[in-house]
């Protein structure tokens, strides 16, 4: 039977996961929880079909998604909208990386910077980057604006959570 309490060794020694899975049992759950999803999924899909709960085009069962993706992908439409996709992925990424690299060494650096951004930091970080999307739609609009200054933002807050424990080994390593 196993045991859900563990002592706080325990859980510094073997991680807050637990034990590791045996390979196979990994993928067989892996594999299982991804049937799971997808049965629920269609499960849902044919329940608001078959009972008219609302327009089955918002909800469309997995077998209407994979025939979509075949369908844009013969016609030669998908290549435009993945690489379009992709383009304001990096775009965004980019610019969140530099924005907040760059911030955040100079408020690492200047003192001043650092009373200048700090309030602003501690407003934004409980907010998830989900929750701005409304926003960001009201100010930019819904075109690129709003979407790459989405992405970005999201980067942004990504890169604001580094491991302490990098932090700590940059100042052991550091040479004075």
């Amino acid at each position: 039977m196993p045991r859900f309490l563990s002592s706080m060794p325990e859980m510094m020694e073997r991680g807050m996961r637990g034990p590791a899975v045996a390979g196979r049992r990994a993928l067989a759950l892996r594999l299982g929880s991804v049937a799971v999803f997808v049965a629920a999924w269609s499960l849902a899909s044919g329940i608001v079909v078959l009972a008219q709960l609302f327009n089955p085009i918002f909800l469309p069962g997995p077998w209407m998604v994979i025939g979509n993706i075949v369908e844009l992908a013969v016609k030669g439409q998908l290549w435009g909208h993945l690489s379009a996709t992709l383009e304001r992925v990096a775009l965004g990424f980019g610019t969140g990386a530099a924005a907040a690299l760059t911030l955040g060494l100079l408020a690492g650096q200047i003192p001043a910077i650092r009373n200048l951004l700090e309030p602003v930091v501690e407003l934004l970080r409980p907010i998830p980057p989900l929750a701005m999307l409304p926003l960001f739609i009201v100010w930019v609009g819904i075109g690129e604006g709003s979407k790459v200054g989405f992405i970005t933002y999201a980067y942004t807050k990504l890169l604001e959570e580094v491991d302490p424990t990098l932090v700590k080994w940059k100042s052991k390593t550091e040479v004075r």
